[in-house]
């Protein structure tokens, strides 16, 4: 149920679709379901996800929230709701799109378990133990301050902010100047939910359809310029 499952769900609708056609296949006998073990799609709100789920029942994608993984074999997928009900579905294919890790090395040179192996960081992104290791995105652990008790999301985003900010602080500590803190922006998700139909979440608000999809097609082509 992140950004990978649900872009990739809804486009392979499209492309099994065309498939059925093409192999005089029924389209009725096709299944694609999404499992998230959270209540929130792509971890957005209460009104992101209500968006992403009708979307997705649109494209008759069965999406399965509280729910994970327990057991997948050759020909099923046994799904462990939050309160340990087991439901076994049928399955063909299985598409794995969820976890991060942190590096291997990182985690057992400077990591911590408790932080899933990511660095503890503070606000100038040193290591809480040892100030001449920086840390940024997946392998460091900061608190968001928009979602208490919780990390900053494990986006590219984040990620390249940190590592530009990094680099200003090691040639402010190598000049003996103040080190800069880390301020997060307004967290944005903008994906593409099949067709020419995108959500975008800014903050509190959530837009969606084809104006927020040709958006992204223009985000895409100037990172591609």
């Amino acid at each position: 149920g992140g950004a990978t499952g649900v872009e990739m769900a809804a486009e392979l609708v499209g492309f099994l679709k065309k498939l059925c056609k093409k192999y005089d296949f029924l389209w009725d006998k096709v299944h694609v379901r999404i499992l998230e073990g959270s209540n929130k799609l792509i971890g957005m709100d209460e009104k992101g996800t209500a968006v992403l789920a009708k979307r997705l029942q649109k494209l008759s994608v069965e999406v399965f929230l509280n729910s994970f993984m327990h057991e997948a074999t050759k020909d099923e997928v046994v799904i462990k709701s939050a309160d340990g009900g087991l439901q076994t579905l049928p399955s063909d294919f299985l598409i794995w799109t969820g976890g991060v890790q942190v590096n291997t090395v990182v985690r057992q040179a400077f990591g911590e378990e408790k932080c899933g192996g990511a660095i503890p960081v503070n606000p100038f992104l040193q290591s809480m133990e040892d100030r001449n290791v920086f840390a940024a995105g997946d392998n460091a652990f900061l608190h968001d301050p928009e979602n208490p008790g919780k990390r900053l999301p494990m986006l590219a985003q984040v990620a390249a902010e940190q590592g530009a900010l990094i680099a200003r602080n090691l040639l402010a500590l190598v000049q003996g100047n103040l080190l800069e803190e880390y301020k997060p922006g307004k967290s944005e998700l903008l994906v593409p939910v099949g067709g020419k139909f995108a959500v975008w979440c800014r903050g509190a608000r959530v837009y969606k359809g084809f104006w927020v999809w040709l958006m992204r097609r223009i985000v895409c082509l100037k990172y591609s310029l």
